[in-house]
């Protein structure tokens, strides 16, 4: 397994749709990579090659 790099502790553990409670749709549980991955594009508006350097 390859060491990661991840910053901040996420503050939810899944997500789901905006009005869940009228949703039938399950939460999606994320990795704690998958979730620096999407900070990473989101937040710090990197891209893959410059997230995954980073990670």
């Amino acid at each position: 397994m390859k060491c990661r790099a991840i910053t901040e502790d996420p503050e939810h553990r899944a997500f789901g749709p905006f009005a869940a409670e009228h949703s039938d749709a399950e939460p999606l549980e994320m990795t704690f990579d998958e979730f620096e991955a999407i900070r990473l594009a989101d937040v710090e508006g990197l891209y893959q090659e410059e997230a995954a350097k980073r990670m």
